[in-house]
């Protein structure tokens, strides 16, 4: 608000168009719902389990029910019955506890390029349904091809469940990496007589040596090693691929949020001529080269939801005195104040005690910011370890003194105390190794002066193009640094 006002009158160079965290799949919004993931993860503690299910592909069949005019209907048709079958799935994982009751949960549904949907489910057990021993793993996921004599079951693995041929067998599958020349997903496993908890850093099912095989349509014999984890039971019930594994750290919350936090998949060319100013307009950047599949078009029309969690994450804004945010249109800034002065922001208001109205399961978390910031960083600190603050000065009282500054009263807290252990530690870190020579301190006096006719004579030197890269990526930093 301040900024703006005295800004009036300037020359504004250039235009900045922004999409807020509140507009579905900005870059914002994707930014606010990883950190409302990491919010429940810290609150509850890692995830036991990551499960991943697919819509499967009889749909298909209806496409020969419809004639080629009638595309839009067969895309509707397609997704109702795969919103409908994720329903069931998480109802028998969620409410009915075929795992045990879970605490907290969170899921993902990704729109492949193929068109069908995939769900990605993050589950946190209760204390009592946690797995303690590999015992209890082999009871609930499976690694290894079933009997044939359960058929059901049998037929369902061997066709749902066996990794695609990739390594020496094929090297060009998809998830094959190129650097490395192995598989991405580490296929084929290494045969294994029982399950590990921990096996560096991931679970490790058993894969049995001496177990069944498969006869592919190929003639190709398909061993344990191929064999992706499961729940016996949900794939009997549901006949589609669910995989069903353990997890052991919590960068699960990385794997299922970068599937529709990540972007959406585009490619754009832009032609402007060289003296035209370039404009960082987010709104453009989100309409262009777009790619929307029909299926996730139609599940976006029909309303239906791309994520949800277990628990509601309410984002605590962290402001300094009289500094909160005020929204306002051009020539409209005296009555923003006014409406601002006589209404309670989120942080003001917290000195208030309220009767809780609605007994919803929610968890609140305050927006990160940056130690550049100085107070606000302090005051930031100051709210995360102090009990039952009333106020902004309440905030800089510490054992019954008052600061004059957060920064003063979280160092008087003890927050950035220097302890003999870390002073230890840098004073060893500092020292300069006998076999290195002793840094020379005068190499720190920069002449700023020479650096920038330096820099100016370097450009020069570039060419039409170069300078156009240079110029973007110039106006881009500035753009973000606003």
């Amino acid at each position: 608000m301040a900024d703006c006002i005295r800004e009036e009158g300037t020359s504004r160079i250039g235009r900045r168009v922004i999409l807020p965290s509140t507009f579905q799949e900005s870059p914002r919004n994707m930014v606010a719902l990883y950190q409302d993931s990491l919010a429940i993860i810290a609150r509850f503690g890692k995830p036991d389990l990551i499960i991943t299910f697919t819509a499967t592909p009889d749909g298909v069949r209806l496409r020969k029910m419809f004639s080629t005019t009638r595309r839009s209907l067969i895309d509707q048709t397609l997704s109702i019955p795969s919103k409908a079958y994720f329903a069931t799935i998480l109802d028998d994982i969620i409410k009915k506890g075929v795992f045990g009751q879970a605490k907290a949960f969170m899921w993902v549904v990704e729109f492949q390029k193929r068109g069908l949907p995939h769900c990605h489910l993050l589950v946190c057990l209760t204390d009592c349904d946690k797995f303690r021993s590999p015992d209890d793993v082999d009871k609930i996921i499976w690694a290894h091809i079933p009997n044939p004599q359960f058929r059901r079951l049998f037929n369902i693995v061997t066709q749902f469940n066996l990794h695609g041929r990739c390594g020496e067998r094929n090297g060009d599958a998809a998830c094959m990496n190129l650097e490395t020349g192995f598989c991405s997903k580490r296929f084929p496993k290494a045969f294994c007589t029982s399950t590990r908890m921990d096996v560096g850093g991931f679970p490790e099912c058993a894969h049995p040596r001496d177990g069944f095989v498969y006869t592919a349509s190929s003639e190709e014999v398909v061993n344990n090693q191929w064999v992706v984890p499961y729940n016996w039971y949900l794939s009997c019930k549901h006949k589609a691929h669910i995989n069903v594994e353990l997890c052991s750290t919590i960068s699960a919350v990385k794997y299922l949020n970068k599937y529709i936090y990540k972007g959406l998949d585009r490619a754009r060319v832009i032609l402007r001529s060289e003296d035209e100013s370039l404009k960082y307009d987010e709104i453009r950047a989100y309409l262009d080269a777009r790619y929307v599949c029909p299926q996730e078009a139609a599940w976006k029309l029909l309303g239906f939801p791309l994520h949800d969690r277990s628990h509601t994450v309410v984002r605590l804004p962290v402001h300094l005195p009289d500094q909160q945010e005020v929204f306002f249109r051009e020539g409209e800034e005296r009555e923003a104040v006014r409406c601002a002065a006589s209404s309670s922001a989120c942080l003001t208001a917290q000195g208030r005690w309220e009767k809780r109205r609605r007994f919803e399961k929610a968890i609140g978390r305050m927006y990160t910011v940056s130690p550049r910031e100085g107070e606000r960083f302090h005051l930031r600190i100051m709210l995360l370890h102090t009990s039952g603050p009333t106020s902004f000065e309440s905030t800089k009282n510490v054992h019954g003194t008052q600061y004059g500054t957060f920064k003063e009263a979280a160092s008087a807290a003890g927050y950035f105390a220097m302890t003999k252990s870390i002073a230890r530690v840098n004073v060893n870190n500092l020292i300069t190794p006998p076999q290195c020579e002793p840094p020379n301190i005068n190499e720190d006096v920069v002449d700023i002066t020479s650096l920038r006719e330096e820099e100016e004579r370097m450009y020069q030197t570039l060419n039409t193009q170069q300078k156009l890269v240079v110029d973007t990526v110039l106006a881009i930093q500035s753009a973000v640094s606003l």
